[in-house]
């Protein structure tokens, strides 16, 4: 049976000579992997992370892995393949998503808030806040978004997700006037937030202590390849 449907791309590897196996982020299933025969041939531009696709594909019940056998742009993206930031940008959360999303779990309000922000970055000229945006906004989406106890909030619980004014009663807690930023970031709207402007050091500390609670609350998240490009940004 052929099924049509929309998805994100996350991830693509080589299968052989000429064929792929991609991993997308389905609307409807949650992510699963295709087998994508003569798609190394095809040099389609469409299989790229973090295109917004749409494809056929067919699953035969003794099998895993369905098989694709068409793929195109279901919203073509006009700067983020050729701006480097950009792409970075997309690379970067592809890259995470590998460690957030689950196979076959389908979530459709991350996958919506996903599909809105690529059309968002795709469009927006003004970038330097918005990698602090994304991840507090995926940490939303995920049910661990930190949380304020309070005003004055200097010290980041990260085993709990809070901020507080005092030191919390464990040694997993960050602190500093970055700390102090987030709190405030939090309350924000994400157009106010994106007008933000923290010294190039602040975001960077910023940045960092989120990846640090990421990595704390996702199994197995390693150091992504990717995140040196966060850094070009802010340079």
């Amino acid at each position: 049976m052929k099924i049509i449907e929309k998805g994100i791309i996350i991830d693509r590897f080589t299968y052989s000579e000429t064929s792929l196996i991609v991993k997308i982020f389905t609307e409807a299933h949650g992510v699963k992997s295709y087998l994508y025969l003569g798609g190394r041939k095809k040099r389609n531009a469409a299989i790229q992370p973090c295109s917004i696709v749409q494809f056929s594909s067919y699953q035969k019940n003794d099998s895993q892995m369905g098989k694709m056998t068409d793929v195109t742009n279901f919203w073509p993206l006009q700067s983020i393949p050729f701006h480097p930031i950009k792409s970075g940008l997309a690379f970067f959360h592809a890259e995470l998503l590998t460690y957030v999303l689950h196979e076959n779990v389908p979530d459709k309000p991350l996958f919506d808030f996903l599909c809105e922000e690529l059309l968002f970055l795709d469009e927006e000229k003004e970038i330097s806040m918005y990698p602090i945006y994304w991840l507090l906004m995926l940490t939303e989406h995920l049910g661990i978004q930190p949380q304020k106890n309070g005003e004055n909030c200097t010290f980041f619980d990260v085993e709990n997700g809070i901020l507080q004014s005092t030191p919390p009663n464990n040694l997993s807690y960050l602190t500093g006037k970055e700390v102090l930023l987030l709190s405030g970031f939090l309350t924000m709207s994400k157009e106010t937030l994106l007008q933000q402007q923290p010294s190039k050091q602040e975001r960077s500390v910023l940045f960092h202590q989120l990846m640090h609670y990421l990595t704390f609350h996702i199994p197995n998240l390693r150091t992504l390849k990717s995140i040196s490009v966060i850094q070009t940004i802010w340079e």
